[in-house]
């Protein structure tokens, strides 16, 4: 624990934050992948022909332009012990007339996991909406099976050398200078948490991106 700068009397603390942290995540993560599975299957199927698409992908993706603290602000106001509609859960005996979400554990959780399925769902589609429009088809150009994707891996470093040893470098040489360099593991680990994954993604596909539309040609 002490490579993530957390001392002794604050583990317990950790612990019990991770676990809040997991739960509110699948409570988020769950329903947010399954809705955002059957948007993607009813923009992208001709035989659904579903009306006012634009409309509908805009709507989508509108919370998750939204900034957090506004969100926090307005779910704030409207689920606190007197907002409308907490207010309104408890006219109708949904609620004890002294509950309150924000001192509540569960009901903590819920606006929190709600909070992430709604800003987060609409960008999930559309990450899913971009692999079944390009990724899909391009991807069903090559063999489709284990045999096939290691032979094309193969052509692909030998046609690519330069490429390909570039890749190798910008992936080993972050991951040698996290291990070897003890005193910044602490920042680097968070690096690699936050940006770390993704930037390196991102300079694998630019360097290749040339690569394969060589190879659909």
């Amino acid at each position: 624990m002490n490579v993530l700068g957390i001392t002794a009397g604050e583990t317990a603390y950790f612990f019990t934050y991770l676990k809040n942290t997991v739960i509110m995540w699948l409570c988020g993560f769950i329903p947010q992948i399954l809705l955002s599975l059957l948007l993607a299957a009813w923009l992208t199927n001709n035989r659904v022909k579903l009306r006012g698409q634009g409309a509908i992908k805009v709507m989508t993706y509108m919370p998750n332009i939204i900034a957090a603290s506004s969100i926090s602000v307005l779910f704030g106001a409207l689920f606190s012990q007197y907002g409308p509609i907490t207010m309104t859960l408890k006219n109708l005996g949904i609620l004890d007339a002294n509950f309150d979400f924000m001192q509540s554990v569960v009901g903590a959780r819920g606006l929190i996991s709600f909070i992430l399925f709604w800003m987060w769902y609409g960008n999930t589609t559309l990450l899913l909406l971009c692999e079944c429009v390009w990724l899909f088809p391009l991807q069903a150009r090559f063999q489709n099976t284990d045999i096939g994707h290691l032979k094309n891996a193969m052509a692909l470093f030998r046609l690519y050398i330069p490429h390909s040893l570039l890749v190798l470098l910008i992936w080993a040489l972050p991951l040698a200078l996290s291990i070897a360099a003890t005193e910044i593991q602490y920042i680097a680990f968070w690096l690699w948490l936050t940006c770390g994954f993704a930037s390196l993604f991102y300079l694998c596909a630019y360097f290749f991106r040339n690569d394969f539309d060589k190879l659909q040609v």
